[in-house]
C-alpha cells in the first residue's frame, strides 16, 4: 500500500515547500551545512535548439544565520562576483533540488526512508493558479554522472495546473537523489504545452560536490 502525504508549497515558481506529514523512519544522515557546494551541467532543449550551461550552488549563511541556497554561473568562478541568494534551506534538510530550490515537499528528509510505491502530493498558488505536484518513489537505480557513481533513489513527479475546465499537466520530472551528496545526482524535466505535448526539456547532471559538515 502506498504512503500518501499532503503539503503546502511555501515558495513561488519551482521552489518546493516541505510537507507537514512526511513519512518518518530512523535513518541517520547529516543535514545540509554551510560551505557545501554542488556543480551542475544543464542541457536545455527547445524548438530553437540546444544550449548548455554550468552552475555552482552552495549553502550559505543568510539573515539571522539561516542557511540559504546561493548560485553563480561556473564561468565566473574566482572572480569578484556576488552570489545570487535564493530561498532558505531547512535546518533538517538532507535533500535539495537546487534548480527547483526545494525538497520535493518533504520535511525531516534526514530521517525519511524512501521505499518504492511511496507517494505524496503538494499544492501551491503559482502566478495566481493552483498547482498540484504529485511525487512517487519508483525504485533505486545505479547511475553514473561526472561527479561519480551512486545508488540513487528514483522519484517521478507530475505537475498539474488547475483551470476552468479542470487540471492539465505542465511538468513531468524524474529525479535521481543521491543521499551522500544531499542533492540530486541527475534531474530530467519535461515542460508541457497546453495540449500536453513536450515543449522543451532540461537535463541536469551533477559534475562535482563538496560536503563540509559543520559540527
Amino acid at each position: 500500500m502506498k504512503n500518501t502525504m499532503t503539503a503546502c508549497i511555501l515558495a513561488m515558481g519551482t521552489a518546493l515547500a516541505q510537507a507537514d506529514n512526511a513519512p518518518m523512519a530512523p535513518v541517520m544522515q547529516e543535514p545540509v551545512a554551510a560551505g557545501q557546494t554542488w556543480t551542475y551541467k544543464r542541457v536545455l532543449k527547445t524548438p530553437a535548439g540546444t544550449s548548455e550551461s554550468r552552475t555552482i550552488f552552495r549553502a550559505g549563511q543568510g539573515p539571522g544565520g539561516a542557511l540559504v541556497a546561493e548560485s553563480m554561473p561556473a564561468a565566473l568562478t574566482g572572480r569578484p562576483t556576488l552570489w545570487h541568494q535564493g530561498p532558505t534551506i531547512g535546518n533538517d534538510s538532507c535533500m535539495i533540488d537546487v534548480f527547483g530550490t526545494g525538497s520535493l515537499g518533504i520535511i525531516n528528509s534526514c530521517t525519511t526512508t524512501f521505499v518504492p510505491g511511496m507517494d505524496w502530493t503538494t499544492e501551491n498558488q503559482i502566478q495566481g493558479k493552483r498547482v498540484f505536484q504529485r511525487y512517487e518513489v519508483l525504485d533505486t537505480e545505479y547511475i553514473t554522472v561526472a561527479a561519480g557513481s551512486f545508488n540513487a533513489i528514483k522519484i517521478e513527479a507530475l505537475w498539474e495546473t488547475a483551470g476552468a475546465t479542470g487540471s492539465r499537466p505542465t511538468h513531468k520530472v524524474t529525479y535521481w537523489y543521491a543521499p551522500e551528496t544531499r542533492a540530486m545526482a541527475k534531474v530530467h524535466r519535461q515542460f508541457l504545452n497546453s495540449k500536453g505535448a513536450i515543449e522543451s526539456e532540461a537535463t541536469e547532471e551533477l559534475e562535482g560536490f563538496r560536503q563540509t559538515i559543520a559540527r
